[in-house]
């Protein structure tokens, strides 16, 4: 189901140029994992996004303090690349981005530490992270709680 969303994102694309990024293909095909997510708040976005990352990147929290899927955290290990369909805010559309595990915070994490895992954007992520970072200008002020570092 997830691999069919991840091709009606490239479908438009595949129109437009007559073909889909071979990089992009081989990809979503040597992917641990394929992830939707949508940060429909600046708040939830602010916490959410590292910028200390080379390229920036995303902490995905469980919702709840418990994985989305048992079988999502089983699988995945550091530096495994993972597939995320992004929608953030008022997008229409969600962008895809390709990623790479930079932690996991497990549920039975210590302290008050966020459960959830850690994507950093791929170099060839420069368009969603110059999005991001523009949603974000002076946003950084505002006083509150971020789940990273």
């Amino acid at each position: 189901m997830a691999l069919e969303r991840v091709k009606a994102q490239l479908a438009p694309r595949q129109q437009r140029s007559g073909s889909i990024d071979l990089r992009a293909r081989m990809a979503i095909k040597n992917t641990a994992a394929i992830v939707s997510l949508h940060i429909g708040r600046l708040e939830d976005l602010r916490a959410s996004y590292m910028p200390f990352l080379k390229h920036g990147g995303l902490f995905i929290p469980f919702a709840g303090g418990e994985e989305p899927s048992q079988n999502l955290t089983m699988k995945l290990a550091l530096r495994d690349d993972v597939c995320l369909l992004l929608r953030l805010l008022d997008d229409r559309e969600a962008r895809l981005c390709l990623t790479e595990v930079a932690w996991i915070s497990p549920p039975q994490g210590q302290d008050t530490k966020t459960a959830g895992i850690g994507l950093h954007f791929s170099r060839h992520a420069g368009e969603i992270k110059s999005h991001i970072e523009t949603m974000l200008q002076g946003s950084f002020a505002i006083a509150g709680r971020a789940q990273t570092l």
